[in-house]
């Protein structure tokens, strides 16, 4: 995502903006997942979902792997259950062809084994030593520098520090307490 390399509150904004009108139009209320064709569109003998990842990846698992990491970020426990749903109702397509669907693989693995999401609160621009040493680890992860100044939403906002830079490990929805010295913070991401 884009705000992993600058954060910005308005683009933060408009992916909530997309995703809740994703989950309007799209969502398949009764069985999870996300229909191919908008609830407003004109009305077809079925509404199709398109699982499979071709020469481009499906929007199915797109979207569900956004909203798993919005819903990480943000706190928004509805698009972590809905991505929850969205496997749970491609697990018959994931069984039969597994190979074809790489997305909802991706999304599988994230759901079971969630990856590391940094969250930096920065002042003064102190962020960039920071967000550096994170990307230097090994290991699957999301890394958002977050100016002290922004406007996140709550979930976010709670993570702040107004004396000086600090970070958070979080996997899933679960974080640590904020370290505020960066050895201390390359020490905790070597571990």
């Amino acid at each position: 995502s884009m705000l992993q390399y600058r954060w910005d509150d308005d683009d933060l904004r408009f992916a909530l903006q997309l995703a809740d009108a994703a989950l309007e139009k799209f969502e398949d209320q009764q069985n999870g997942g996300y229909f191919f064709t908008a609830a407003d569109q004109e009305r077809l003998l079925q509404r199709p979902r398109l699982l499979h990842d071709d020469s481009a990846p499906a929007g199915y698992g797109v979207l569900a792997l956004s909203l798993m990491h919005l819903g990480w970020l943000c706190g928004r426990e509805d698009y972590l259950s809905s991505a929850d749903k969205a496997l749970a109702g491609a697990a018959e397509t994931l069984e039969r062809g597994p190979q074809n669907c790489s997305h909802l693989l991706l999304l599988h693995e994230e759901i079971k084994n969630p990856p590391l999401l940094v969250v930096i609160r920065s002042l003064d621009g102190h962020g960039r030593d920071w967000l550096a040493a994170a990307r230097k680890t090994i290991g699957r992860k999301l890394c958002f520098d977050v100016p002290a100044d922004a406007k996140p939403p709550p979930a976010l906002a709670a993570k702040k520090t107004l004396a000086q830079t600090a970070a958070y490990l979080c996997y899933g929805t679960h974080c640590s307490q904020p370290i505020d010295k960066l050895q201390e913070f390359k020490r905790q991401l070597n571990q």
